[in-house]
């Protein structure tokens, strides 16, 4: 019995392995922080990610994703403390899950083997890591400001694109992006040293992002 368990799991790997494809994407976006509910300025970021996908079909149906994702992205928010915007940037490093759902039509190269030609794609998923959110100025203000601190984060991420073919395609979504609190310190700065006090903060934050998603896939 074990012999035959064996030889059905030898049978099965190499269409599994087939089946998984490498992909790299490159991913220009518009970020925009929620500080203790109060919308603040568009900022900028690029990411990076790739992966495996896990496909149901050799000719692009559905696609179960896993993918390492990190870049930088560039805001700014109001500290509420009277000394204006705060400008900051953040590091993400998720690890996410991607459910891609591919629609198209039969197509054959030049060889005359068929393959699936995506046209239309739906995709969703999630993923959990850390943000590193980093700041240290002082805004013009009585105030100086520091921030370095790497959160625990969670995202949640959904989109519609387009393919070019079987390996090329563009994709536009938004993510969301929860994580702990942001502390700050910093000093209140006085013209006499000894009157320099020491102050902290603790402010509420949240990502919203929109990103376009070029990929390719081996």
């Amino acid at each position: 019995m074990k012999r035959k368990l064996f030889l059905i799991a030898l049978a099965i790997l190499p269409s599994l392995v087939t089946q998984a494809s490498p992909f790299l994407g490159v991913s220009p976006s518009l970020v925009k922080p929620q500080v203790d509910g109060q919308s603040s300025d568009m900022g900028f970021g690029l990411n990076v990610r790739g992966g495996y996908e896990f496909l149901s079909s050799r000719y692009f149906l559905t696609g179960h994703a896993i993918e390492l994702e990190t870049g930088v992205a560039g805001f700014s928010f109001n500290s509420g403390t009277g000394t204006g915007d705060i400008s900051a940037r953040m590091i993400p490093v998720f690890a996410n899950y991607r459910l891609t759902q591919y629609f198209g039509s039969s197509a054959s190269n030049s060889n005359g083997m068929e393959y699936w030609s995506p046209d239309f794609i739906l995709y969703a998923g999630a993923g959990l890591g850390g943000v590193h959110v980093a700041a240290n100025e002082n805004p013009g203000g009585p105030i100086s400001i520091d921030i370095s601190q790497v959160n625990m984060a969670a995202q949640l991420f959904f989109g519609l694109g387009i393919g070019f073919n079987e390996h090329l395609s563009l994709t536009t979504g938004y993510r969301h992006i929860f994580m702990n609190d942001i502390d700050a310190s910093g000093q209140h700065i006085h013209t006499d040293p000894n009157l320099t006090q020491p102050w902290s903060d603790s402010y509420n934050a949240s990502f919203h992002v929109f990103d376009l998603n070029l990929r390719l896939i081996w």
